[in-house]
């Protein structure tokens, strides 16, 4: 569905000895690869997401 905002939960722990943004960078890959997200599905942007999963914009901008 071009066009389509796709929204999904990202679980981070904090305490993981991964980095934010690796976690964050992992699971958005995860869902590619098996298809959660279609082709030219547009994903949140680094404000929402960043400001959902409670840490900082560059932690988001670079996962």
């Amino acid at each position: 569905m071009k066009g389509y905002t796709w929204r999904a939960v990202v679980y981070i722990d904090k305490d993981a000895n991964t980095s934010l943004y690796e976690q964050i960078y992992q699971q958005i890959k995860s869902w590619i690869a098996d298809g959660s997200i279609a082709k030219d599905t547009q994903l949140s942007g680094i404000r929402t997401l960043s400001k959902t999963l409670g840490v900082a914009r560059n932690t988001v901008d670079k996962a």
